[in-house]
This record gives structure tokens, sequence and C-alpha cells, in this order.
């Protein structure tokens, strides 16, 4: 069997996925090494919630994988371009966009960030022009995580600096 130009582009979009999936495989690993515990989490372990967020992102990996199988083979030979592509400015703004994420995250706090970042990335790489859901599906996630890390886990999330802490500091 000769695999051609057309099976290559096709068959991409499955390597993504596939890749974050083995990183996932090989954190599993990593989040089983860790030792200690602290106040009610001494039970549970360190690697309780690594392990969860890993599963979660095997999960989605797994099923990522297989719509990009799918498409693959439903891609007929000449159209790989179209039905799946692999879009390398989306990812560069994805990156981009993360690691903007990452440093806003320390100066201007957990909630600001994790909005602009979920809009960006609708706006930007999904290409969401709608603004009920550029704007209201952030806040409702952001929200949850909210609720989830500070109300229920009682974890510490950046406030920021400046206006940014004084402003985090009314709202948590």
């Amino acid at each position: 069997m000769e695999i051609g130009r057309d099976d290559v582009v096709r068959y991409r979009v499955v390597l993504v996925p596939a890749l974050f999936f083995a990183a996932s495989v090989y954190l599993w690993f990593v989040a089983s090494a860790f030792r200690g515990g602290v106040g009610r989490y001494e039970l549970i372990g360190p690697s309780f919630f690594p392990k969860i967020l890993l599963v979660a992102m095997m999960a989605l990996t797994a099923v990522e994988v297989l719509r990009g199988l799918a498409a693959a083979r439903a891609a007929k030979p000449g159209d790989g371009e179209t039905k799946a592509a692999f879009f390398p400015l989306d990812l560069a703004l994805s990156v981009a966009i993360t690691v903007g994420y990452v440093v806003a995250l320390h100066w201007v706090g957990f909630i600001l960030s994790t909005l602009a970042f979920q809009s960006l990335l609708l706006a930007a790489v999904f290409h969401q022009r709608r603004w009920r859901i550029t704007i209201g599906v952030p806040v409702v996630l952001t929200t949850v995580f909210f609720i989830v890390f500070i109300e229920l886990m009682s974890v510490p999330l950046p406030r920021g600096y400046g206006i940014f802490h004084q402003l985090n500091k009314l709202i948590y």
C-alpha cells in the first residue's frame, strides 16, 4: 500500500491529538511520582487532581483522534486540503494566546485574564462571531472555574497587582 500526499494531508489532523494523548500518558506516570500532601488533601495525595485532568485530556484527545480518522476516511482523494486541513496560523495563535494568558494571569489576576483568554480563543482561533457565545461562554466557564477552585477546593488563585489586585479583592 502506497501512501500519497493526499493521505498525509488527510491524516495530519490526527497527529496533534495523538501527540497530546501520548504526552498525557507520560505525564500520568510523572504525576504518579508525586509524594506528600498537605491538610485535607493528604489522604488523596498530590497526584489526584493532576490525574483527573490528565484522564479528561486523554478522553478528549482520543475523541479527536477518532474524529480525525473518520474525517480522513470520508475525504475523497484531492479534497484532503479542505476537509482535513491543518491550519498552522490557528496553532500559532493558540500558542501565543496561551502564553499571553500565562503572563497575564500573574499580573492581571485569574478572573480578567481567564475571561480574555477564552474570548480571544473563541474569536481568533475558533472564528466565533456571535457575541453571545464569545462573551457568554467565557463568563459561564470562568464562573464554574471560580466555584470549583475557590469555593469548593479553597485554591488561592492569582489576584494580580495594583488596580487589578484591588478589583479582584472585591470579588474574592
